[in-house]
């Protein structure tokens, strides 16, 4: 998705429609994430993997804990030039639906859900409650050569392709 506003314009979004920004110390975030999830309930300042955009890092992240520390939602956002002035920033987001074992990493990871378009919609969703959305429309875009992969190369992505760009109030 592509958001048109400031960075605080941004982080003001995520925080008034309940999103909360991820842990800073894996270590801290990986302690307490096992404590809560020892306890039986979600723990919302886990840290989650830094994936990159064009080899950087995102500037803004934030996250929603659905019910336990393997169900959240992630939004990571890089800034990308500007439109009429405006701030341009573009959201990957993801939902972890669970938990499983990735053989690439030779780990428990999370797993990510393969419905890509239904988080994008859950983010319009919650900003537009929110009331930090000014304006918002959908733009078509070409699909690659060959399928999208989600889960360490694991399941095809579903997605019909649309971008979702929010002015932000």
């Amino acid at each position: 998705m592509a958001l048109l506003g400031s960075a605080s314009e941004v982080a003001r979004a995520f925080t008034a429609a309940g999103w909360t920004t991820p842990a800073r110390s894996k270590l801290r975030g990986e302690l307490a994430t096992i404590l809560a999830a020892a306890r039986g309930r979600g723990f919302g300042a886990q840290p989650f993997t830094t994936l990159q955009l064009d080899g950087r890092p995102p500037t803004l992240a934030f996250e929603k804990v659905v019910n336990s520390m393997a169900k959240r939602h992630h939004a990571r956002a890089w800034p990308w030039g500007d439109v009429d002035g405006q701030p341009l920033w573009l959201v990957a987001a993801t939902r972890d639906d669970g938990m499983r074992y990735s053989r690439a990493r030779h780990a428990v990871t999370h797993r990510i859900d393969p419905d890509v378009d239904a988080e994008r919609d859950k983010i319009v969703d919650d900003l537009v409650a929110a009331s930090a959305v000014a304006a918002r429309s959908y733009v078509a875009r070409t699909p690659p050569d060959g399928p999208v992969l989600v889960n360490d190369g694991t399941t095809p992505a579903v997605t019909d392709w649309r971008l979702a760009v929010l002015v932000l109030r």
